[in-house]
């Protein structure tokens, strides 16, 4: 489905677009994160969103976005619940509300390891998002999703949970990534480097 290249372009394209919007807009933003076509940013209080959003889709006339902006002190991105009612950002997992906690059930004909590497998951992503004073109400839930509503015994569960919560993270340290380098197998080879190259490129 697409060149297996189409990824890679459209991040360094992005990162492109992005460079350009930003560094021309009428004002800084505090923080600017993007994970693939959704983008979390914080402006000071007296900057207007509309603005930013009307000064991004003015780029590019295939590149169009959209806004969303906190509710009641809280605003989801990604599968991540961010509550900023107090001083600081409080992070949660999202879940929309037509969730209703059904997941392969115990008694499905699936691999236990299928089984087992849900509630891992599950357990996983709260120890990576909840702060430690947190946690606790997440993995109870958790519990009770998977031994009550979905069929699971209760000693796997206690066992999976237990296993990932006091798991250390022994990986070591990613090395610092080196320059990106494209080789296009054309008549003639052509080495990228940079992303200076898009504005060369037919689009």
């Amino acid at each position: 489905m697409g060149s297996p290249m189409s990824p890679l372009i459209t991040e360094i394209f992005m990162t492109s677009f992005e460079e350009s919007a930003l560094q021309t807009s009428l004002f800084q933003q505090l923080c600017w994160y993007r994970k693939v076509d959704d983008t979390f940013a914080i402006l000071d209080p007296d900057h207007n969103p509309a603005v930013l959003l009307d000064h991004l889709n003015k780029q590019h006339s295939r590149i169009q976005f959209t806004l969303e902006i906190e509710d009641q002190d809280k605003l989801p991105f990604l599968d991540v619940s961010l509550d900023n009612s107090s001083n600081k950002i409080t992070p949660s997992v999202y879940r929309k509300p037509t969730h209703t906690d059904q997941y392969i059930h115990y008694l499905s004909n699936h691999h236990p390891q299928i089984k087992r590497a849900i509630v891992s998951t599950l357990t996983r992503r709260a120890k990576a998002i909840y702060d430690p004073a947190q946690l606790q109400d997440e993995i109870d839930y958790l519990k009770t999703t998977f031994i009550t509503l979905n069929g699971y015994p209760k000693q796997l569960v206690e066992q999976t949970v237990a296993t990932i919560l006091y798991q250390q993270n022994d990986r070591p340290p990613k090395p610092e990534r080196a320059p990106i380098r494209i080789i296009f197998p054309t008549k003639a080879k052509l080495v990228i480097t940079s992303v200076d190259f898009l504005e060369k490129l037919p689009v």
